[in-house]
């Protein structure tokens, strides 16, 4: 089973963008940032850069807004997806001056 790899945009209603990056579905990556916002707790493993700013601004999950900026594919001749995965969302924050 081929998965889909994607570059994605959270945006909290403050205005704060983060993108982040996947290998999995986007619907589980969004539940899991979804759970970390509800079930804050400092110092564990819900305590994540965009759960800890929803947390501090007083915001909750269900205000978080995304979108995929891209999906990522290896090209024909072959090489590191993840690599090249990680690359694309460096290039996206670097493009939208966001977090990471």
């Amino acid at each position: 089973m081929q998965h889909q790899t994607d570059v994605y945009l959270l945006k909290c209603p403050c205005g704060i963008a983060y993108i982040g990056q996947t290998m999995r579905s986007i619907k589980a990556r969004i539940k899991e940032h979804k759970g970390y916002i509800s079930n804050f707790k400092e110092k564990t493993s819900t305590d994540t850069v965009v759960s800890r700013h929803f947390y501090e601004a007083r915001q909750n999950q269900t205000q978080l807004r995304w979108q995929v900026l891209e999906v990522v594919k290896l090209p024909a001749r072959g090489g590191d997806l993840q690599k090249l995965l990680l690359h694309r969302e460096a290039v996206w924050i670097k493009k939208l001056n966001s977090l990471a």
